[in-house]
Parts: C-alpha cells; structure tokens; sequence
C-alpha cells in the first residue's frame, strides 16, 4: 500500500517519537495549539464517532498527552498495550492509580486525578478520571485492555467488539498502543467495519485499511492483524447466521483455520 507524505514534524521533533520507523502522516496529524508535536492522527468513523490514533506517551510526551486530551475534548482512552512488555518499555504510566491517585503535569496546568477502578472482564478494566486544567473540570473513561500480543492479535474473537460496546456512548476517543499502528489501527479498523455492516452498507475491508492508512500510516501493522479483522466480523457474522444469508459451512471452515493460525501465532 503506498505510504502517506510524512509529517515535517516528525522529523524535527524525533526525540518525540517512540520509534524512529514509525511515521506521523501530516494529512490528519493532531496539531496542539500551543505549537508542540504530538505523534497522533484524526480518524473519522461513518457517524459522528472520531478517533485519535497515537502512540504511548514517553515521560517526555505525557504533557503533551494531556494537553491534547483537554483541548480536543477527549471522553475516552482506549489503552491497547502494557506499560512493560517483554521486560521492555512500551508506554510510560501517564495516568493515576489507586496507589497514587494524583498527577500534575504541564507545570501543574493540568491535574489527572484517580476517581475509582472497574474490572469489565479479566483483562479489560475501566478506571475514571477527573482532568483538571484552566478550561475547567472534564472526566475521562480510561480503558485498558491487558495483554494483546504486541504485533499479535487477542485469543478472544469476540473480546475487540465488546470493548467498542463501551466505547461507542463517547464521541471522541484516543486509541493507543505502544506505536499507534497495530493493535490500534486493527482496533478503529473493526471499529469502522462494525459501524458499516450495522448501517446495512457494503464492506470493502482492504479498501477500508488502505483509507486508514492515508490517515494513520502503517495501521494494521501485520498480516495477523489484517485477517484478524475478517475473523471478529465474520465470528460475528455466525452468530448472526440465522438472520444472514450465509454458507455457514464454508465460514465455519474459515473460521476454524484462522483459529489455528492465531493459535499457532
């Protein structure tokens, strides 16, 4: 797929970046009003939904972070990646915890405050936050999701639509993993191919990730990742079989291959 034009940005501001291979396309980059750089991408769904798509915030970007959080009226954050991974950093601990409830960042511009924790399922926990700035009081839906494989995909199928249940009450959302392309332009990528069977449309998934790369360059980082998409569409599509015109054995032999090779992965 051909590659978007990179940001100027990105490379005057490579101490910004996470990763020195992962570009910011300028079509759609986030652009803070106070002149600084944030690695992070505009993505528009069908409906009124829009998404940020960025990487983990470095020590050095979670100011950054929530400058953006507060400016675009962010509802809610969609964390797809641990703060460790393989004994290596992947996203710095940028907001609160039980342990320690408060955090101030933009010489204490902005105040993140710890407000409660709630276990969804075993690896997904929904924690709300109160942000605090000069514009006011805002409160942030933080969802964590443990344990997606880094460039790897979830065992469980169903798992990326359950999440967009609680995701979908809030207009704008910032998705993030560690690079901001794989786990998280897989994630708005299901996102979007949901929101189009729903409305009764035509899905074109290959056409939808070569879009969402336009946008957010190299989303859907892996060959996995890409046939995962049709894997949680179509395990939906089952469970919907009765209601569909489907050849229910040639998905469930579908379905069962693509279940070995994620096994296998």
């Amino acid at each position: 797929m051909p590659r978007p034009e990179t940001s100027p940005e990105f490379t005057r501001h490579m101490d910004c970046n996470r990763y020195r291979d992962v570009i910011c396309a300028e079509q759609g980059r986030v652009r803070l009003d106070n002149g600084r750089y944030i690695h992070a991408n505009w993505i528009t769904a069908l409906g009124e939904q829009r998404f940020i798509c960025t990487q983990g915030p470095l020590e050095t970007t979670c100011a950054d972070f929530w400058t953006m959080v507060v400016q675009e009226n962010i509802e809610s954050i969609v964390m797809l990646c641990d703060t460790v991974e393989q004994n290596k950093t992947k996203c710095h601990q940028y907001w609160p915890t039980p342990d320690k409830k408060q955090l101030h960042f933009a010489n204490k511009m902005i105040t993140v405050q710890f407000i409660e924790e709630t276990a969804l399922e075993p690896d997904l926990y929904r924690t709300k936050l109160a942000v605090l700035s000069r514009n006011g009081t805002m409160y942030v839906h933080h969802f964590h999701w443990r344990r997606w494989p880094d460039r790897g995909v979830p065992q469980n199928d169903l798992a990326p639509l359950r999440l967009l249940f609680h995701v979908q009450q809030f207009r704008r959302s910032v998705v993030h993993c560690s690079a901001g392309i794989g786990r998280t332009g897989t994630l708005v990528a299901l996102h979007i191919a949901y929101d189009t069977l729903q409305r009764g449309q035509r899905l074109n998934i290959l056409a939808l990730a070569r879009n969402l790369r336009q946008h957010r360059a190299q989303s859907v980082q892996t060959l996995d990742q890409y046939l995962y998409i049709y894997f949680v569409i179509l395990r939906y599509a089952q469970n919907k079989a009765a209601k569909l015109n489907i050849d229910e054995r040639a998905l469930t032999t579908f379905l069962r291959e693509m279940d070995e090779r994620m096994t296998r992965s």
